[in-house]
C-alpha cells in the first residue's frame, strides 16, 4: 500500500513538473520590455529599483521628477508575466502592496491600463511615467528602460 501511495504521490509531482516546466516556456517565449516617457533620463534600472518603482516605494526619479506607473489589469496574461519573471511576485503580492498603500493614505495605486497600445500611448504622453510591453509593440515615442541583473 506504501509504494503504491508513494508511486501515485511520484507520478503526480513528475506530470506537475512536466507541465508547469512546459508554462515556464512558453512565458519565456514573449520578451517583456520597461518602458518610460522621454521625460526619464534613465537609460537602465537594475532589478530592484524596477521593483522599487512598480512597488510604488520610489515614488520620484533621480531628477525629483515625479514618477507616474500604469500597468495592465491583473488577469492580463502580459501583466502576470511580468509581475512573477522582472518584479519576482504574483499578481495578487503586487496588488495587495497597492491596496495597502492607497487605503493607509500613503500612497496611490498606479495607473490601470486595458491594452499594450493604451499603455504605449499613456506613458508616451506621460512625463515621468513607466509601464511595459512586449518586445514587438515597442514604438519610438518611448524609451527602453534596460533592466540590469544587480
Amino acid at each position: 500500500m506504501f509504494k503504491l501511495v508513494c508511486c501515485r504521490f511520484l507520478f503526480i509531482q513528475i506530470t506537475g513538473l512536466l507541465f508547469f516546466g512546459s508554462a515556464t516556456c512558453l512565458a519565456y517565449a514573449e520578451e517583456i520590455v520597461v518602458i518610460t516617457h522621454p521625460s526619464v533620463s534613465s537609460t537602465s534600472a537594475n532589478a530592484l529599483q524596477i521593483t522599487r518603482l512598480f512597488s510604488m516605494r520610489q515614488t520620484v526619479w533621480q531628477n525629483e521628477q515625479p514618477v507616474v506607473v500604469f500597468v495592465l489589469p491583473n488577469d492580463s496574461p502580459l501583466h502576470r508575466q511580468f509581475s512573477i519573471n522582472v518584479l519576482g511576485v504574483f499578481p495578487y503580492q503586487l496588488d495587495r502592496i497597492w491596496n495597502k498603500l492607497a487605503f493607509s493614505g500613503l500612497g496611490e495605486k498606479p495607473i490601470q491600463v486595458n491594452s499594450e497600445q493604451e499603455m504605449i500611448k499613456r506613458v508616451g504622453t506621460t512625463p515621468g511615467a513607466i509601464g511595459y510591453v512586449s518586445s514587438v509593440n515597442v514604438l519610438s515615442n518611448v524609451n527602453v528602460l534596460a533592466v540590469r541583473e544587480q
